[in-house]
């Protein structure tokens, strides 16, 4: 048998019959691949507005003020922000400078308690480095830590007014924020901060050594981007 021959035949009848629309070759279309969205754009400097309120303790646990060694401090703040930020991919680093005015403030009795110890909290400010992750909501969580400094007025008062002193506190902050895009300028954030100062001393109507101050602030606030 000339096997040659048949196998030349059919592939001539299965061309013939392809050709015909006999038999239909099928189409394997292409895997279509969702494009992948775009990381937001966190780059650049930026000035913002905030506000928000502050509570913590002053006190010496020695010198009694105030008498008990201990009182709540509790107000608001207001004030602004400057910054820049680098972005990597979905990481975002920089620095913020910030500045608010205060009226946070605390007074109990002091150790003789026909005086009462206050102090009144009238800045806050502070150099922070900060770090971020960017959510595929273009979400922006970041945290951040730095130096910080207070303007405080401690007195003592007795019903004949205040004896006191002006003293600038420093130390150290650190704080957490989210922030969100509103358009390609305008960004909300809001976070909590915590600032933890040096002790220092208060000339009143005597020495009050070693007073510590700690504030926590909850801020919110109005980033404008260039």
């Amino acid at each position: 048998m000339n096997y040659k021959f048949l196998f030349t035949s059919s592939l001539i009848a299965f061309g013939q019959m392809a050709s015909a629309g006999g038999i239909t070759v099928p189409v394997i279309e292409a895997p279509v691949i969702a494009p992948t969205a775009p990381v937001a754009d966190w780059s650049g400097s930026y000035v913002g507005a905030d506000l928000g309120f502050g509570s913590g303790t002053y006190g010496n646990d020695t010198a009694g003020f105030p008498g008990d060694g201990e009182d709540d401090l509790s107000g608001g703040i207001f004030g602004i922000s400057l910054g820049h930020n680098f972005q990597s991919g979905s990481w975002v680093y920089g620095a913020e400078l910030q500045y608010f005015g205060s009226t946070i403030e605390g007074t109990d009795d002091c150790g003789n308690p026909s005086y009462e110890c206050a102090l009144e909290v009238n800045a806050l400010y502070s150099l922070r480095g900060q770090a971020g992750y960017v959510l595929n909501s273009g979400m922006l969580i970041k945290g951040n830590v730095g130096i910080a400094g207070a303007d405080t007025f401690g007195f003592v008062d007795n019903g004949s007014g205040e004896q006191g002193s002006d003293v600038t506190l420093s130390g150290v902050t650190f704080g957490v924020a989210i922030e969100k895009s509103i358009n390609e300028h305008l960004s909300w954030e809001a976070g909590v901060q915590h600032y933890a100062f040096d002790a220092e001393d208060y000339l009143t109507d005597s020495v009050y050594p070693d007073v510590e101050t700690n504030i926590t602030t909850a801020e919110m606030g109005l980033n404008y981007r260039f």
